[in-house]
């Protein structure tokens, strides 16, 4: 990192700071860390138990490369959301997990940082509570 770059505290402090000002993030700025947090924050509001498979090189189990970063239980289902910045893709190993997980019946997305902000991701938060 340059001496003059900013650091992610430095980028997460100015989105809170954003936030908390009234002003809508941009979708083109929010990492997958920022709506990592705001969909945790949003599955307490709901009462959804999440489950978060941390990232690859810290898990040694193969089988588990490209899960969904996300399980999400509530009171009448559950469901797998994948976390990406806008327009970025899933890698092969999470398009394999898609496929599998939605064969099976499985309730399988990709959330992004425009769901956030469009509401989504709450309404779908809610849903997983009803039937």
């Amino acid at each position: 990192m340059s001496e003059n770059a900013p650091d992610d505290d430095a980028i997460n402090a100015a989105f809170r700071e954003a936030m908390d000002a009234g002003a809508p993030p941009s979708p083109w700025s929010m990492s997958e860390a920022e709506l990592h947090a705001e969909v945790i924050a949003l599955c307490k509001q709901h009462g959804i138990w999440w489950i978060h498979i941390d990232t690859p090189h810290h898990n040694k189990t193969p089988h588990l490369k490209g899960f969904p970063d996300l399980q999400l239980i509530g009171a009448r289902r559950i469901a797998f959301r994948e976390l990406k910045k806008e327009r970025k893709s899933l890698d092969p190993r999470q398009t394999t997990w898609k496929y599998r997980l939605t064969a099976a019946g499985a309730d399988w997305d990709i959330w992004r940082p425009s769901d956030l902000l469009s509401g989504q991701i709450a309404r779908e938060l809610a849903g997983l509570n009803h039937d």
